[in-house]
This record gives C-alpha cells, sequence and structure tokens, in this order.
C-alpha cells in the first residue's frame, strides 16, 4: 500500500488532526474543504458525482495513485451548521451529510477495482449527550449504514474497508492513533475481511488476531 492519503468531507477540525498525524508517519496529504491544511487543497461540491470523479483524478494526478481516503463525519459539527429545518439547510444538509458520501465513495470503490488496491476509512464522531435535529440525525444514520455495508459488501474486493468511532472532542488522540495503528501488522489483513471490517473500532483498539479458518 502506497504511503498517500486523500481526506475529503467533513465540517469538523479533525481534518486539520488527521492532516498533521499522517505527516508524522510521513505520509503524503491531500485535503478536500480542509481551509487550514498546510499541503495542497482541492476544492469538492458534495453536491456533484461530477465533483466527486474530479476531486479523485486530481488526487491520482498529484500522487500517480491513492493509497488511503479518509471520510470524517461529527455529527455534532453539522447539527451545528443544519440545527433548523428549512428549504436551505434541506438541500445543503443532504448534500453534505448524504450525497456527497456516496457518490466518492462509489467512485472509489470503482477505483480501487480498476487498480486493485486501495483503503476507505469511515471516521465517525457523536457526542449522545447532545441532542441532534432530523437532518443531523438522518444524516448521521446513512453515513453510518453506508459504512457497515460498504465494509460488507466490498471489503477485501480489494477495497480495505475499516469503520472508526472516536470520542467526541477527542479528534487529536484519534488521529494519532489511526496512523499508528494502519502500521500494526493484521490492520490491512483485518480491514479485507468483511466479518472483521464491519465492526466500529475505537479509539486504542488494536488489530485482531486473525485465525485462518475462523476469518474466513
Amino acid at each position: 500500500m502506497n504511503n498517500t492519503v486523500l481526506i475529503a468531507g467533513g465540517v469538523s477540525p479533525v481534518n486539520t488532526y488527521l492532516t498533521e498525524a499522517a505527516e508524522k508517519t510521513d505520509k503524503k496529504v491531500l485535503c478536500a474543504d480542509c481551509s487550514r491544511s498546510k499541503n495542497t487543497s482541492f476544492t469538492w461540491n458534495p453536491a456533484s458525482p461530477i465533483s466527486a470523479r474530479s476531486l479523485i483524478l486530481q488526487a491520482e494526478n498529484t500522487f500517480e495513485s491513492i493509497g488511503t481516503v479518509i471520510l470524517p463525519f461529527d455529527a455534532d459539527s453539522y447539527e451545528d451548521f443544519y440545527s433548523k429545518l428549512s428549504v436551505e439547510t434541506i438541500s445543503k444538509g443532504t448534500d453534505n451529510m448524504i450525497l456527497g458520501y456516496f457518490y466518492i465513495v462509489s467512485e472509489l470503490i470503482a477505483r480501487f477495482e480498476k487498480y486493485g488496491e486501495g483503503n476507505i476509512i469511515f471516521l465517525y464522531s457523536d457526542d449522545p449527550n447532545k441532542e441532534k435535529g432530523i437532518l443531523a440525525s438522518s444524516g448521521a444514520a446513512a453515513f453510518c449504514e453506508l459504512a457497515k455495508k460498504t465494509a460488507m459488501l466490498y471489503a477485501g474486493k480489494p477495497a480495505g474497508i475499516i469503520l472508526v468511532k472516536s470520542e467526541p472532542n477527542a479528534f487529536q488522540e484519534t488521529a494519532d492513533w489511526l496512523f499508528q495503528y494502519l502500521m500494526q501488522p493484521g490492520a490491512q489483513k483485518a480491514s479485507m475481511n468483511a466479518k472483521y471490517a464491519s465492526h466500529w473500532l475505537k479509539t486504542g483498539s488494536k488489530p485482531p488476531v486473525m485465525i485462518p479458518f475462523l476469518s474466513r
């Protein structure tokens, strides 16, 4: 697996922490809609499937290929943006919290099937003590279901899929742990197995011990 990382999506500071943590492990990083990134930033319009494809092509043109794509979803940040129900928030909220993730996952699966490798990491954060409105709750449910079904259907075919749940406001800790986790023996193998890949990891988790006859 190459050492390139694309971070796409989210309105949370987690993107900044992910970028910094990736750089500590000598990763080459590109961010979409991450204005604080020290690296090249690309614009991505979540409402457009063409923009999703263009984003991936731009990343490939920069690094030749993409090794890992991280899709962050911070329900609390989205709630801050889309707490009120209106025509405008419904339109923008569904674009940013649902359609954008579906479009880019579809494009990534197609690219990884073509080239034979790649990782998708779904990074989810939600404070259960913070009440969510209709839009953020619906977006969170859609993201979690997209993550789980993608892992069940595509882990090892050929993408590596990793599902991560971060504690609220523990973004830096989660980011630092994530890139250390990716370097541990067994992490890639677990991400290629639907049985393990479809379970959410918590910050601090270690790759499972894969027993061949049990992991089939």
